[in-house]
């Protein structure tokens, strides 16, 4: 019986439900990215609240991998759900550098990384549908994904356009370069969704 058909096999592979836990981690630690931004929670709050996840986030990466290591079979390529983790690690490890580097400059992040963290939220929410789905599922929730990573980049680009179309300025090249920590996050992003869709191509999924 292949693996894609029978009911909940991937919601029960154990590392599929370690990536998972991952993923649901590092959605977490972006929620308070956001907060920070939108001023639901101080900076100093942030940072601590942060760090607490991202120091989970490693933990959970570590199972990741020793999972991968024991495990005799993979519903995909070990190389792709290794590279899927790895990427979503660095989503978290950015979100943290985000978050302290506000602290560190007394930055102001702007709307615009408001709308990507916002589009980086429903991206993570996709790709955690996406490693319990089967087949065609995974493949449409990677490739949602996919389009919330890229709309990462245009709120990037439309922030640094306000920025350049402004007067220059400490504060708005502390803009720039938190909204360029916002636009790694993306691509880190776009990175984690096209490892699972490049591990459904080659096993004909």
């Amino acid at each position: 019986m292949p693996w894609f058909s029978a009911k909940n096999a991937l919601a029960e592979d154990p590392v599929m439900g370690l990536l998972r836990e991952q993923v649901m981690t590092t959605r977490k630690g972006v929620s308070i990215a956001l907060d920070a931004v939108e001023g639901h929670l101080s900076v100093d709050e942030s940072r601590k609240s942060v760090n607490d996840i991202e120091h989970e986030g490693d933990e959970v990466r570590s199972k990741v991998v020793h999972a991968l290591a024991k495990a005799w079979t993979t519903p995909l390529d070990r190389e792709d759900l290794f590279r899927f983790s790895r990427s979503i690690d660095d989503v978290l490890d950015n979100t943290r550098d985000f978050i302290r580097e506000i602290h560190l400059w007394k930055g102001y992040a702007g709307e615009h990384a408001n709308v990507a963290l916002t589009h980086v939220n429903v991206a993570l929410h996709d790709l955690e549908l996406a490693v319990t789905a089967e087949g065609a599922d995974m493949r449409r929730y990677c490739l949602e994904a996919s389009k919330e990573s890229a709309r990462v980049r245009r709120a990037y680009e439309s922030g640094l356009a306000a920025v350049y179309t402004g007067e220059m300025s400490m504060d708005t090249l502390k803009t720039r370069d938190l909204l360029r920590r916002v636009d790694v996050i993306g691509l880190r992003l776009g990175e984690s969704s096209d490892a699972i869709l490049d591990g459904l191509v080659k096993r004909g999924l």
